[in-house]
């Protein structure tokens, strides 16, 4: 019987990263974001955990097995709200360290994310995605996903 070939990179839901993950995540979040915030442990803290331990967020990590010091390579979050039309969801933070980038993770990372909405009977699933991130937007295309003509608010709250 021929053993099947182990996976280099698993994709799973991370219920609750532990402190050798939050230097991880702030580098992930800087490449997103395209600055450079580096977080004290404490902060960062602060920042990142309330959203692993809210029940209507679901983050997904991509973790290489083959390095064992620094395994998460990639990060992704879809959010779910009930509203008084039915359940909507929102795909939000998803980035690849940019040394894995080209390898399929965004995308195995995203089909992770729309797996867990249709296991939830979400109606829809939303995303924006800055028109420069090219390749993201492509990605978003080949998995379905349709540019909507909207327009987009926000209102700032606090600095």
């Amino acid at each position: 019987m021929k053993r099947r070939k182990k996976e280099r990179f698993l994709i799973r839901r991370m219920y609750f990263p532990q402190v050798k993950d939050l230097p991880v995540i702030n580098k992930l979040m800087n490449q997103l974001s395209g600055k450079k915030r580096r977080l004290a442990l404490m902060k960062a803290h602060q920042v990142y955990v309330p959203a692993f331990v809210d029940e209507a967020m679901y983050i997904y990590v991509a973790q290489d097995r083959k390095f064992k010091t620094e395994p998460m390579v990639g990060i992704a979050a879809i959010y779910f709200v009930q509203t008084l039309n039915g359940l909507k969801s929102g795909i939000e933070d998803v980035v690849v360290d940019k040394k894995y980038r080209g390898l399929g993770l965004g995308k195995k990372l995203v089909r992770a994310l729309i797996g867990a909405a249709k296991r939830k009977k979400a109606k829809y699933i939303d995303l924006t995605s800055n028109p420069k991130r090219v390749e993201a937007n492509a990605l978003y295309q080949k998995l379905g996903f349709k540019k909507r003509e909207t327009n987009v608010y926000r209102l700032e709250l606090a600095s």
